[in-house]
């Protein structure tokens, strides 16, 4: 098997970008190149591939959190997460050859499955217990302490109650959205699903495309007469806000609406130049400093270290 790594470009060179990974010592240095820094890599630690769209937030963040780990194990931010999964899997192929790390874990957002099931924490694949890993940021005690360090005016006169209050809200905003998104993606996959064209019968090769797109064509006017129609797709929203009207009221938009986007929202009704970004690092950087780790994130850290 021969796997491809892309290179970054230089300047000046075009040419060769893309390298061969074809034996154990080229697998190191990608594994290197990925982890990003030789003094950082550990040739025989696990390794741990991340979710990082995002400026590399989640690997950031794992490390500020477990300074020790990052002394022990080589954590790779791997993009999004299909592409986390597209490189574990090829990581993992190639130590059955003989060719890589043996252990190769990852951790992704569970995102919308948390709402279907558990959060994955067995096997190599694991979630993080919560929607994204900004949620394990929502703690009310290191906000406050976060507002003081990006020097928010009148933080100080924030009561306890009121800042619950304006994170409650900014979750309240979101059962909305959350409630079309849903009942869109599932429409979404009954489309994908009905317009899969599967030429099997015709007169001829045009006839076998013809056929396959008259009963694709067939089967969206099912889906647009029945399930799909604006007075069952009006009733399927106002279940959904039910659903998750019900999941805020018990508390739970904590552990199961979206992070990212309740910071967002938050950050917006503060009212002066808190950006998102600076104040998920500010929360962060005080968690650390008190040496706290969120106890569904150490959890799964623990399943790492255990195996």
């Amino acid at each position: 098997m021969q796997v491809y790594h892309m290179q970054h470009a230089k300047t000046g060179v075009d040419k060769n970008q893309l390298r061969v990974i074809e034996n154990k010592h080229s697998v190191e240095r990608l594994i290197i190149d990925l982890v990003g820094d030789l003094a950082s890599y550990r040739p025989d630690g696990k390794v741990v591939l991340l979710e990082g769209e995002d400026s590399r937030f989640d690997q950031k963040m794992v490390a500020r959190l477990f300074p020790e780990l990052a002394r022990e194990i080589n954590f790779i931010s791997g993009g999004a997460k299909r592409n986390v999964k597209r490189l574990q899997s090829v990581i993992e192929e190639m130590a059955v050859q003989g060719q890589a790390h043996g252990e190769v874990f990852s951790i992704v957002d569970p995102d919308a499955d948390i709402w279907e099931r558990d959060a994955r924490q067995s096997g190599r694949q694991l979630e993080w217990t919560v929607y994204h890993i900004e949620n394990y940021l929502l703690d009310r005690n290191f906000i406050r302490a976060a507002l003081g360090v990006v020097q928010l005016e009148g933080a100080g006169r924030i009561s306890d109650r009121a800042l619950e209050g304006m994170l409650e809200a900014a979750a309240e905003e979101l059962i909305e959205e959350l409630a079309r998104r849903r009942v869109h993606d599932r429409v979404h996959r009954a489309l994908r699903k009905a317009t899969a064209i599967e030429p099997t019968v015709g007169p001829g090769p045009g006839g076998l495309i013809a056929s396959a797109v008259d009963k694709a064509a067939e089967a969206v006017q099912e889906l647009r007469d029945g399930r799909a129609n604006e007075e069952t797709l009006s009733r399927e929203i106002e279940q959904e806000r039910q659903f998750f009207r019900t999941m805020w009221s018990d508390g739970l938009w904590r552990t199961k609406f979206p992070g990212k986007e309740v910071l967002r929202r938050f950050c917006g009704t503060l009212g002066g130049n808190i950006d998102y970004m600076t104040l998920r690092t500010a929360i962060v950087g005080e968690m650390a400093k008190a040496e706290f780790r969120p106890g569904g994130m150490a959890g799964v850290i623990a399943k790492i270290q255990e195996s």
